[in-house]
């Protein structure tokens, strides 16, 4: 009987979203009608009405265990291919979902098109300055701290007071301290994600956005 569980639980798991709901409606079902079947149309008592309800009653938990994890799962699945599809962008196109996050958040926005190497895409104009972001747009998994530090040299040219590096990927860890210690936000591809969505970005204060 344990490993029917189990075999449940990992098809509630695999299967569309439904599947645990499927399954918590199927074991009702299963408690009312199989002791009726058993018993001729009659509910009966004894070993086989035990043995109905007590797999009506474990597929009824698979079911309803199994929902939580599912839905975490669709929403990780639904994340990658929204994902993927930013990948897959232009970088100008990519730029200019970024730049429309900034201005719902009330920044003034300016597109460059200059994002080229260690160019600039986006610039920010706020209560606190100028910021510069650039859009690394590319497969790599994750931005090391040259590229971070090219930005920073970009802005120091630029005399920008802060600036923001956007990836569809991560960062390192090399990364993430040299952006802290000049004024650099680091967007990594879950946080841009919510950015393009919905949500408006945080403010640009040099830290690293991830979750």
């Amino acid at each position: 009987m344990r490993r029917l569980y189990r075999a449940l639980h990992r098809l509630a798991l695999r299967g569309p979203l439904w599947t645990p709901l499927a399954m918590a409606a199927a074991a009702f079902l299963v408690g009312i009608t199989l002791p009726l079947l058993w018993g001729g149309g009659v509910a009966v008592d004894g070993p086989w009405r035990s043995v109905a309800l007590g797999l009506a009653a474990g597929m009824f938990a698979v079911g309803v265990s199994a929902w939580p994890a599912r839905v975490r799962l669709h929403r990780e699945e639904q994340r990658q291919r929204d994902l993927e599809e930013l990948r897959r962008m232009p970088r100008e196109q990519l730029a200019g979902l970024v730049a429309g996050a900034y201005r719902r958040a009330g920044y003034r926005v300016v597109e460059t098109g200059r994002g080229v190497g260690a160019g600039i895409d986006v610039e920010l104009f706020g209560r606190r300055g100028t910021s510069l972001v650039q859009c690394r747009h590319h497969r790599q998994a994750t931005v090391d701290i040259g590229s971070v530090r090219e930005l920073h040299m970009t802005m120091r040219s630029a005399g920008a007071s802060r600036g923001v590096v956007v990836t569809t990927g991560g960062y390192t860890e090399l990364a993430g301290s040299f952006a802290r210690i000049h004024d650099i936000t680091l967007v990594d591809g879950r946080t841009l994600l919510r950015m393009v969505r919905v949500a408006p970005p945080a403010p640009v204060h040099g830290r690293l956005e991830s979750s």
